[in-house]
C-alpha cells in the first residue's frame, strides 16, 4: 500500500475459472480498499510461478484445482513469505478444507457462489492483515538495526570494559534474528573505512550495508556496522567457522569501490581474532594503519602484510631536505628550490613509519618559513589565504599528495611573484625588501628607507607614489594589516601580542587601523575567521 508505508500492496487472485477471476476483477473497487495491483494465475503451480517473480501481500485461492490445489500453493508460498495474507474460496464445504485453511493462516473462508459484499469485508480485513505485519517488520526492522548498529560501536572499546553490556547486546541481537546465531561469532576481522567527506556518504551507508552483507551471506559471513566520530565507518565480518583471506579482501575491495563515488578514503583491515571478546584487538589493529595511511594514495587498501615490506625514511632525512629547499628558496635559486621540492615530495611519500602529526608539523614549518621569505622580500600579498592559517590549510589535507601539491603552488607562486617584483623599478624592490624585514619595528620611519634607499624624504615619497600609485605610508601600513590578519588566523597569538608583531607599540591605534582596513575589529575578524 503507498502512503504511510510507501510501497505497493499486490493481491494474487488463483483460480482455475476464468469466469470467477473475471467476474471479481469486475465487480470489487480494488483501489478503494487500498491494493495497488492485482495479478492472476490459473492454478497453484502458476501461482507459485507468479510469486516468485514478484513480492505478493494477499492471495485470493481456490482450493481444488488441476497440477496443484490451493492448499499446497499456500503451504509452499509461506516458506519464503511467511507474512502472506491469504483468502481462501470454495464451492464445497469439507470440514477438513476449512480446518487446515485455518492452520495455514488464512484470514477468511468464503463459500462459492461468492458474496460480493462478503468479498470486500473480507478483503478490507485482509489489507489491515497486511498493514498491521508491515508496521510491526517495520518497527522490528528499526530495532534490530538499532541494536546491530550499538553492539558494532561497543566492539570499539575494550571487551572488559563492559563485558556485560556487550553481551546483553549480542544476545538480543541473536533474538532479534530469530536465528540460532550463539555460535556464530567465533572468528572476526573488523574493517575501518577513513572518510574525507562524510556528508555525502551517510545516506548511503545503508545501501553499501546492504550490499556487503549480501556479498558476505553465499560464504556464511555475516557483518554488523557503526558510525565512529566523524570520519569513520566500522564493519566487523564475523562468522561461526574459519574462514579464507581471500573474503576479507573481498570484503574491502567492496567497500573501497561502493565509497568512491562519494568520498576519497581509506580502507583498513584488521586481524583475524577468535571471538567476540576479541573483536576490539581487531578494530584496534585496524586503527593503527589508518595511522599510517596519511603518505598513502587515497583509495588505498591497507593491512599488516603489505605493510611490512614499506621501507622506513626517518623525520630528520625530510628535514634536512626542507632546510635545503628554503635555503634556496630564500637565495632565489629557483632550479635548486624546485629540485629539493621534487625530492622531499618522492622521499615524504615513502615515509609510512612517521605518524600524520609528524609531517604536517614539518610542512606547517615549510610554508610559514616560505611565508616569511616573501615578507623579507617585500612581496606582497602572501599567498596565504587571509581567512585560513597555514595550520588550518594544512590540517584540512587529508593526504599527503594534497601538501606536496599545496607547496608546489606556493613555491610557484613565490617565484612569479619574486620574478615580477624584480621586473620592477630596482629601487622599489629595494623599498618594499627593505620594508618587509623592518615592519615589525614601531621605530621604522620615512626617514629611514630614504636612508636606505639613498634619497631625500620628499623626492622618496614623490617617486614611490608615482611608481606604485600608492603613497609610501599606506603601502607600509597595507602591509602591516596583512600580515596581522595572517598573524589573527592562527589561535595561538594573542590579539595583545599581535599589534607590537606588526610595528604597533599602542593597541587601540593598532585596532582603530586595523578597523579601518577591513571593516572589523581584531577580535571580530577572529570570530568571523572561527564560525
Amino acid at each position: 500500500m503507498r502512503g504511510e508505508i510507501g510501497i505497493i500492496m499486490t493481491l494474487l487472485i488463483v483460480d482455475d475459472e476464468e469466469l470467477t477471476r473475471q467476474g471479481i476483477l469486475g465487480s470489487v473497487d480494488f483501489a478503494g480498499l487500498g491494493i495497488d495491483q492485482i495479478l492472476s494465475a490459473r492454478d497453484g503451480a502458476e501461482g507459485i510461478r507468479i510469486a516468485c517473480e514478484q513480492p505478493v501481500d494477499l492471495l485470493l485461492s481456490d482450493i481444488r484445482m488441476p497440477k496443484m490445489d490451493g492448499l499446497t500453493m499456500v503451504s509452499a508460498l509461506q516458506k519464503t513469505n511467511p507474512n502472506l495474507v491469504t483468502i481462501f474460496m470454495s464451492g464445497y464445504t469439507d470440514r477438513e478444507y476449512v480446518k487446515t485453511a485455518l492452520r495455514l493462516g488464512a484470514v477468511n473462508y468464503i463459500d462459492k457462489p461468492i458474496d460480493i459484499e462478503e468479498l470486500r469485508n473480507a478483503l478490507r480485513k485482509a489489507v489491515s492483515q497486511v498493514q498491521a505485519n508491515r508496521l510491526q517488520q517495520d518497527s522490528h526492522k528499526r530495532s534490530l538495526e538499532q541494536i546491530s548498529e550499538t553492539l558494532a560501536f561497543q566492539l570499539t572499546v575494550p571487551y572488559a570494559q563492559d563485558a556485560d553490556r556487550v553481551d546483553r547486546l549480542w544476545a538480543d541481537y541473536c533474538s532479534y534474528c530469530r536465528e540460532d546465531k550463539e555460535d556464530n561469532f567465533l572468528y572476526v576481522n573488523s574493517i575501518v573505512v577513513q572518510l574525507e567527506d562524510v556528508s555525502s556518504v551517510i545516506p548511503q551507508l545503508p545501501s553499501i550495508h546492504q550490499g556487503l552483507a549480501q556479498m558476505l551471506a553465499p560464504h556464511g559471513l555475516h557483518v554488523i556496522s557503526s558510525e565512529k566520530h566523524l570520519y569513520y565507518v566500522v564493519y566487523h565480518i564475523y562468522s561461526g567457522q574459519r574462514y579464507q583471506p581471500r573474503q576479507i579482501e573481498l570484503a574491502a575491495n567492496f567497500l573501497r569501490e561502493a565509497f568512491l563515488p562519494f568520498s576519497r578514503s581509506y580502507v583498513a583491515v584488521g586481524e583475524m581474532e577468535r571471538g567476540i571478546s576479541r573483536a576490539y584487538l581487531s578494530f584496534q589493529s585496524a586503527v593503527l594503519l589508518l595511522q599510517r595511511a596519511f603518505s598513502c594514495p587515497p583509495g588505498s587498501i591497507l593491512n599488516q602484510t603489505d605493510w611490512s615490506e614499506i621501507p622506513e625514511v626517518s623525520l630528520s632525512d625530510l628535514q634536512d631536505l626542507g632546510r635545503l629547499l628554503t635555503d634556496a628558496l630564500a637565495d632565489g635559486r629557483k632550479e635548486d628550490a624546485n629540485q629539493y621540492r621534487a625530492e622531499l615530495s618522492d622521499l615524504s611519500l615513502k615515509s609510512r613509519a612517521l605518524l600524520p602529526s609528524q609531517i604536517k608539523s614539518l610542512y606547517i614549518d615549510l610554508f610559514r618559513e616560505l611565508d616569511h621569505i616573501r615578507e623579507k622580500q617585500g612581496i606582497v600579498p602572501s599567498p596565504l589565504t587571509p581567512t585560513e592559517s597555514v595550520m588550518d590549510q594544512v590540517n584540512a589535507c587529508f593526504c599527503l599528495d594534497d601538501l606536496n601539491r599545496g607547496l608546489k603552488d606556493r613555491i610557484r607562486a613565490y617565484f612569479e611573484d619574486l620574478s615580477s617584483q624584480k621586473a620592477e623599478n630596482q629601487t622599489i624592490y629595494l623599498i618594499r625588501s627593505y620594508i618587509g624585514q623592518h615592519y615589525s619595528q614601531s621605530s621604522l620611519s620615512v626617514k629611514d628607507i630614504a636612508d636606505y634607499a639613498n634619497l631625500s624624504v620628499s623626492y622618496l615619497c614623490t617617486f614611490f607614489k608615482g611608481e606604485t600609485g600608492q603613497t609610501l605610508n599606506a603601502y607600509l601600513t597595507d602591509f602591516r594589516m596583512e600580515r596581522a590578519k595572517q598573524l589573527l588566523s592562527d589561535p595561538r597569538n594573542r590579539i595583545s601580542e599581535i599589534s607590537g608583531m606588526v610595528g604597533y607599540n599602542d593597541g587601540n591605534y593598532f585596532s582603530k587601523s586595523f578597523r579601518k582596513s577591513t571593516g572589523l575589529s581584531p577580535t571580530e575578524f577572529r570570530e568571523k575567521l572561527w564560525k
